[in-house]
């Protein structure tokens, strides 16, 4: 369970990070410098359901939630990332490097580097020289800040599944290598993205047209490169484009098709399948796309196609976003309003909270899954809570909150 929470929310990082220099999890495709986190439209999800059908994530916390101020904002960091395997990466608002601390807030490694990435399966995606030029390299270290893949590569996404995507700084081609930096995987791809549930999505290019199909750890080709893009599996089925249509639908893991071919877009940026729901626009006229609505795994419509914007559920909860408002509250798998739209800004929820920004004063503050005040409204950025702790910042500085149940 706690697996597919993980990496889900492996790729909310991507998408906070989609003009980032390393996007775990996502794409290979080059990008700017990447921004300070924000809580805007990216969807997000959360851990596979369990058998009986539950929509409350097992992994969910029980019960009142406490919250205390484990450092009060006094760290003059540039930019955090949540904490993974126990550590966090910061950026020194003075050097602009990146090192990591611990949960004490010790220096756990050095900052020497030009920008990391969150630990997965025990290595960390770090950077050296400078973003647009030919000495930005990229490699992985461990926890204990030894240089286990040198940094030789343009561009790499985190480890899933034992394997991670890298791009040769000579050809341009990804492929893919193992936690020792051995190439498991040729470099014979234009794009990739990360490994999930046995299966990548890669894209080949013919006479400057791309298309995606997906692969094994093996290398060998599962489904053919036929569609115009893909994202990764989830539950067992993956949204892919069609290439004539450019709708959306969703396969299994035999390429049958179980959604059709007919919705604009999935989720408000990168939606699947998590507890057993995928957020799913059909078109009109509201926000560009049109309306989102719910469908279950049959691409049955569970969910009323009435809302400007949705992200994917977590922990039996699911932000959206009302039409005349543009405002945030949360819905359950019924599609019953459990939290009212009235917040400018929502997050996933995770460990049993979720940030959310007040429309007045646009600070943000903690609510639990009923909707109740957990954390009071007066922090300017926030990061979801992980590992029991979650960043805040007032101003310039940053501090940590910690669940203390």
């Amino acid at each position: 369970m706690k697996k597919y929470f993980k990496r889900w929310l492996c790729i909310l990082l991507a998408l906070i990070l989609a003009l980032g220099l390393v996007a775990c999890g996502a794409g290979g495709d080059d990008s700017d410098e990447p921004e300070e986190p924000s809580t805007s439209d990216n969807s997000s999800g959360a851990e596979e359901p369990s058998e009986n059908g539950d929509s409350e994530s097992q992994d969910a916390i029980a019960g009142p939630i406490s919250v205390q101020v484990l450092v009060a904002p006094s760290w003059e960091f540039d930019s955090v990332q949540p904490f993974s395997e126990g550590l966090a990466w910061v950026r020194d608002a003075g050097t602009g490097l990146v090192g990591f601390i611990d949960m004490e807030g010790n220096e756990a490694i050095p900052f020497i580097y030009s920008d990391a990435r969150a630990f997965s399966e025990g290595l960390a995606l770090i950077a050296v020289g400078v973003w647009g030029t030919e000495s930005f390299r990229q490699g992985f270290i461990d926890r204990e800040g030894n240089e286990v893949v040198p940094p030789i590569y343009s561009r790499a996404g985190c480890f899933s599944d034992g394997l991670a995507w890298a791009r040769d700084a000579g050809t341009g081609l990804i492929g893919f290598i193992d936690t020792e930096g051995n190439e498991a995987i040729p470099f014979i791809y234009s794009d990739a993205r990360a490994f999930s549930e046995g299966l990548a999505p890669v894209s080949v290019r013919d006479e400057g047209t791309e298309r995606w199909g997906f692969i094994d750890g093996e290398g060998n080709e599962v489904i053919p490169f036929i569609y115009a893009n893909a994202h990764i599996f989830t539950e067992g089925l993956t949204a892919v484009q069609d290439t004539d249509s450019g709708m959306w639908g969703f396969i299994d893991m035999e390429n049958n098709e179980v959604v059709p071919f007919i919705y604009v877009t999935t989720g408000e940026t990168d939606g699947g399948f998590s507890e057993g729901l995928a957020p799913v626009n059909k078109g009109g006229v509201v926000n560009v796309d049109g309306y989102y609505g719910f469908i279950d795994m049959e691409g049955n419509e569970v969910i009323p196609f009435i809302y400007r914007g949705a992200h994917v559920f977590s922990e039996g909860l699911a932000a959206v976003r009302g039409v005349d408002t543009g405002l945030y509250g949360f819905i359950d798998r019924e599609g019953n309003e459990v939290i009212p739209l009235i917040y400018d800004q929502a997050w996933i929820f995770s460990e049993g909270l979720t940030a959310v920004r007040d429309r007045n004063t646009g600070l943000f503050g903690f609510i639990d899954r009923e909707g109740n005040e957990v954390v009071p409204f007066i922090y300017d950025h926030t990061w979801y809570f992980s590992e029991g702790l979650a960043w805040v910042r007032e101003g310039d500085v940053w501090g940590l909150l910690q669940i203390v149940q």
